[in-house]
């Protein structure tokens, strides 16, 4: 049997059958619709072409899922058939051969690769039937926001207006704002002005001879922030005023496509025009003031001719801000700001005669004294009832000045001039005193153009409320305001800018609480000093605790309890009966009791000495009254918190003698570790020694705890631990060999003992509470933000919360306490990328004067941008091939050079290039022959301003051989010689 066979080559020509679709990857945000072409080429089929589109989710790749089909309605599967019923899914049919896969809202799932199929209406396939794109769905993350306000205006003024944008896109987008305008009579609106992604201004077809004039601008005040400046405004600039903001991100075909678009109103503009207006309009006003809680009772009169047959709408201003409007039909509206107190009946509004408008407060705050003025607007009713608006005229401006209850506040700036410099942080300080109840506190900034924002208030609450421009400063973290103690108030800004530089002002309120439990402001220009109902201490202080009596009339017996920590029930601690007697139920050793009796009052001091976590918890006095021996009535106090915590560790050590030392081997080497600064005179301290070989983990040689007792793990036999004095610890390392070679390191921790005997390791000082920033965006959520993360802030989290009441006396009573569950935090250090040049290289010498060579050392890639690296040369010798390598040279990675091979002259180091090191052995001899090679080690400067090894490698060699020669007879005669320890690293 006999076969032939035929070798045929097929290959696709440029006339073949194709499909084409977008090039991948598109990037779309989650919400937004999305467009897909496909288009057959070179199709040889007279019919027309069926399309079938397909999708492989991300989350199962393997799945083919079918969505659209032009020839086939039953083609979808569940996860898009309602889609498509609804319409929401389509293909566009464009030719015969080309389509457009439209999806008008991509959902999360969408997200994986779309596959457009061109099934084949001939019987033979001659090329490529199908094409695939990625689309990956991402978070629509673009913000635009603006403060509405109502704006009149008169012709010819000028109109300032900003508009907030930002995004949080991982993707590079490109951002563009169009400002635009809606006449009052407008259907449509049309464009102010636009800031394009590329930055180009185009004005509006409307508006370009007034951009051209210079009247119209449009400018990015910072990262978020647009402002629209027109002037020499017009009657047709009347209208609602808004801004859109779009997000745009380049396709791989260089196209661009609007990832999100978000429209915000800004303002309703109303332009009077020049004209004359003969009508007058008046405001009357209480002659001199009126006292907090009174009633102010404001009227605005307008003068017209014929005025019963006329209609008018009257606005009353405070600071040039709307308070209330009433319409011609006599319906009220009250802004926003006012609406709480509207609803509460304490503000109203009224026509009490043809021409008379009446604005009544009651009670009337503190926060109401300003300039206030009416705006009236006249009126036409046309037919239907439909009124139209005509121009307005605003009265004089009246002050009203409101006086409050006697105060003894006082507020203080403990330094009137602060500078810091951009990037690091601004604290602001407050100090306040003489309130009557609980306080706020509100933070203003006045920029150094002369405008003023405001930046955060911290409510009587304790609500951290940001101010417009600063809301995702405050939510990042970086602005917060605090208050560290009762009287003292802070505005920390982190990471400060340029732009933050100008003056600051703190305005606090104080509020006191009335007999219906409203809260009632006393003071807005003043500070309080409430008392705290939580006493924070240090671990080993005293703690005075006072229960007072007020105008005791009969005979009392005072008990103090105490409710630990973390349990549910309270337990006696001392009574004190009504005859005298003390019993105590405490050891005495921790508590004392001391009585104070006045005409007035009577107070019972429990004294807590050498406060420890024993005694932290929550604390009341129980009061009861007795007549002849009879009990008849009982008094609770409030519950006072104690809180112990440990003291701020001020440990410093030193290591000594010398931080390099070289020593001949079976010699003794001695290092010492001493205690330069202690937390406390009676602390204790537990001391380990490490060794670091080169190349490999720290390894524990001996410790000793703070009972001075030595461990032994492993090779504890080697080493000798010895204490001299109290600060000085030292390391014995006997008979040195070189696998003693290495970095020693000696770490401490502190001990101090409690009032119970009970000792506890004090934890080295962290920085983070200084990279802590605490915010509280709402009246039931707290959020912590930690900053600069760093692998030692990895651990468990939770929070604690200890709610408390004011009761009708204005007493703070604790009424419990809940903790939240854990958080596991962990904090993963960046991919090692360290690689260094590992190419082999060959040279021989010969020893001819002013021969030499260069051993060089290239850093191929790195792991970050900001690595540094410590570089050390080694040599093996060539007569000693089966022995170690030693270091000859060191740069350490704050450039320190470091000459390690004293026997040998003419090293000399260069950097040719960021990431060349070079070391050049110049006039070489015979005897430098051998292999050399260098050891590169990359370091970080963590957030905590310490070093951290980050990897490690090894360069390739190069080989050094001498020139064979024929040498004379030579013997040799033995001599001893001197063995120096060094880091030691793996063989090449």
């Amino acid at each position: 049997m006999a076969f032939d066979y035929w070798l045929v080559d097929l290959q696709w020509s440029s006339s073949s059958y194709r499909s084409s679709i977008n090039e991948p990857p598109l990037f779309r945000a989650q919400g937004s619709p999305l467009t897909i072409s496909c288009t057959v080429i070179n199709s040889r089929s007279s019919h027309e072409q069926q399309f079938d589109f397909v999708i492989y989710k991300k989350s199962a790749p393997e799945r083919m899922v079918n969505i659209i089909s032009t020839g086939d309605p039953s083609f979808p599967y569940a996860d898009y058939s309602k889609r498509v019923r609804n319409g929401d899914i389509e293909v566009e049919r464009l030719s015969s051969f080309s389509v457009l896969l439209h999806m008008k809202e991509l959902l999360k799932e969408d997200d994986g690769d779309f596959e457009c199929q061109t099934p084949n209406q001939l019987g033979t396939y001659l090329g490529s039937y199908s094409a695939k794109t990625t689309v990956n769905v991402i978070a629509d993350t673009l913000s635009v926001s603006s403060t509405a306000t109502d704006v009149t205006k008169t012709e010819g003024e000028s109109l300032v207006f900003e508009c907030q944008m930002s995004t949080q896109t991982f993707q590079h987008t490109h951002l563009s704002l169009t400002w635009y305008l809606q006449g009052e009579s407008d259907s449509q609106v049309q464009p102010i002005i636009s800031l394009d992604k590329d930055l180009t201004v185009r004005p509006g077809k409307a508006f370009e001879s007034r951009y051209t004039s210079g009247f119209i601008s449009v400018d990015k005040v910072d990262e978020t922030t647009y402002k629209l400046e027109i002037s020499k405004l017009q009657v047709t600039d009347q209208g609602k005023i808004s801004c859109e903001g779009s997000e745009w991100i380049q396709d791989p075909d260089r196209s661009w496509y609007r990832l999100g678009q978000k429209n915000v109103t800004v303002s309703s503009v109303q332009v009077q025009p020049l004209s004359e207006y003969r009508d007058f309009v008046q405001v009357e006003s209480p002659n001199g003031g009126v006292r907090e809680g009174e009633v102010l009772q404001l009227k605005c009169t307008v003068e017209a001719q014929k005025i019963q047959e006329r209609y008018f709408s009257v606005a009353w201003l405070k600071d040039g801000r709307e308070v209330a409007h009433m319409d011609p039909r006599g319906v009220v509206s009250i802004s926003q700001e006012y609406e709480a107190r509207d609803r509460e009946g304490e503000m109203k509004v009224w026509k009490s005669s043809n021409r008379d408008y009446v604005l009544f407060i009651k009670p009337v705050r503190v926060m109401d004294t300003g300039e206030y003025q009416c705006r009236v607007w006249k009126e036409e009713k046309g037919a239907g009832g439909v009124f139209t608006q005509g121009r307005s005229q605003d009265s004089s401006v009246e002050r009203v000045a409101v006086t409050v209850p006697e105060s003894n506040l006082v507020v203080t700036v403990p330094s009137a001039a602060v500078s810091v410099t951009q990037g690091s942080l601004l604290q602001l300080a407050c100090q306040v005193s003489g309130a009557k109840g609980q306080v706020s506190v509100a933070w203003q900034h006045r920029s150094d153009k002369g405008t003023t924002v405001d930046v955060i208030n911290l409510s009587r609450s304790g609500v951290m409320e940001p101010g417009a421009q600063y809301r995702q400063r405050v939510q990042a973290g970086n602005v917060r305001a605090l208050r560290p103690t009762a009287s003292n108030f802070t505005l920390e800004i982190a990471n400060v800018l340029l732009t933050d530089s100008g003056v600051y002002r703190c305005t606090a309120t104080d509020w006191v609480t009335e007999r219906d439990d409203k809260v009632k402001n006393i003071d807005t220009s003043a500070r309080t000093h409430p008392k705290s109902r939580n006493v924070r201490v240090t671990e080993n202080d005293t703690v005075e605790l006072i229960c007072t009596v007020k105008r005791p009339e009969a005979p009392l017996s005072v008990t103090w309890k105490f409710q630990p920590t973390g349990t549910p029930s309270q337990a006696d601690i001392v009574l004190l009966t009504h005859n005298g007697d003390i019993t105590w139920f405490k050891e005495l050793r921790n508590y004392q009791l001391r009585v104070q009796a006045q005409a007035e009052e009577t107070r019972v001091v429990l004294r807590i000495m050498r406060a420890s976590a024993s005694e932290a918890g929550a604390y009341q006095c129980v009061v009861d009254a007795f007549l002849q021996q009879v009990q008849t009535s009982r008094k609770l106090s409030n519950k006072l918190s104690v809180i112990v915590s440990r003291p701020e560790s001020s440990l410093s050590i030193a290591t000594g003698p010398q931080p390099l030392l070289e020593h001949d081997a079976n010699s003794d080497v001695r290092m010492e570790c001493r205690i330069l600064k202690a937390t406390s005179n009676s602390s204790r301290f537990a001391v380990t020694w490490q060794l670091q070989r080169p190349g490999e983990k720290n390894q524990t040689v001996v410790s000793m705890d703070h009972d001075s007792v030595l461990s032994d793990p492993g090779e504890a036999e080697r080493y000798s631990l010895r204490r001299h004095d109290a600060q000085l610890f030292e390391l014995l390392v006997p008979r040195v060999e070189t696998r003693d070679s290495g970095q020693y390191h000696c770490l401490v921790e502190e001990w101090l003992q409690n009032s119970h005997g009970v000792w506890y390791s004090l934890p080295a000082k962290s920085d983070l509470l200084e990279r802590i920033r605490f915010y509280r965006p709402a009246i039931d959520t707290f959020s912590l933000t930690i900053q600069r993360v760093c692998v030692e802030d990895g651990g468990e989290y939770s929070c604690e919360v200890a709610e408390y009441q004011t009761d009708r006396d204005g007493n703070v009573m604790y009424i419990g306490s809940s903790k939240s569950g854990i958080t596991n935090v962990r904090v993963l250090l960046p991919e090692s990328n360290l690689r260094v040049q590992k190419k082999n290289h060959t040279m021989t010498v010969s020893g001819r004067q002013g021969e030499g060579f260069t051993v060089d050392c290239q850093i191929v890639s790195r792991s970050t941008d900001k690595s540094v690296f410590e570089v050390t040369w080694w040599r093996q010798e060539e007569a000693f091939e089966k022995g170690s390598p030693y270091p000859i040279f060191r740069v350490q990675r704050d450039f320190t050079l470091q000459k390690m091979d004293h026997t040998r002259h003419g090293l000399f180091f260069s950097r040719p290039r960021a990431d060349m090191y070079s070391l050049a052995v110049t006039n070489a001899e015979l005897s430098d022959g051998g292999q050399y090679y260098c050891w590169v080690e990359e370091w970080q400067l963590t957030p905590r301003n310490t070093w951290r090894k980050m990897a490690e490698d090894m360069s390739g060699s190069l080989t050094v051989l001498k020139t064979r020669t024929r040498l004379p007879h030579f013997s040799v005669v033995p001599q001893s010689f001197t063995c120096l320890m060094h880091t030691r690293i793996p063989r090449l």
